[in-house]
């Protein structure tokens, strides 16, 4: 896999900055030699079937929605701190992601309806 070729489908594919591309490739580098193996035949096949410690490949793609690479990223940490990347897997759908929630709708949904004055001295 050249680095380059790589650098070009994080910017163009993913939609990954600069920086960001920089910063995955450098992970990259540091995969597990099996992960990376699979990351070079993925990115020449477009295939992979890599299930690490029950999580697979396929499995982050479809059901979790990860783009590709960051699917990798996500098994290299299972691969090196189990507890840890499973436990956020499976909080994962109960985290907010509040990039999509305007500010202007976190303001309508706690408005307060009822302008009363309420007296906390009693």
């Amino acid at each position: 896999m050249k680095y380059l070729e790589l650098y070009k489908y994080l910017i163009n594919e993913e939609e990954l900055t600069r920086v960001q591309a920089i910063r995955s490739i450098n992970d990259i580098r540091k995969f597990d030699p099996e992960i990376k193996k699979a990351l070079a035949t993925w990115f020449k096949t477009k295939k992979c079937d890599l299930v690490i410690e029950g999580v697979s490949f396929e499995e982050l793609v479809t059901k979790e929605e990860m783009k590709p690479v960051r699917a990798f990223k996500m098994l290299d940490w299972v691969k090196r701190e189990p507890y840890l990347a499973i436990r956020y897997l499976a909080r994962r759908p109960f985290l907010t992601d509040m990039s999509k929630v305007g500010s202007a709708k976190i303001a309508e949904d706690i408005e307060e309806t009822d302008t009363s004055d309420v007296n906390l001295d009693n």
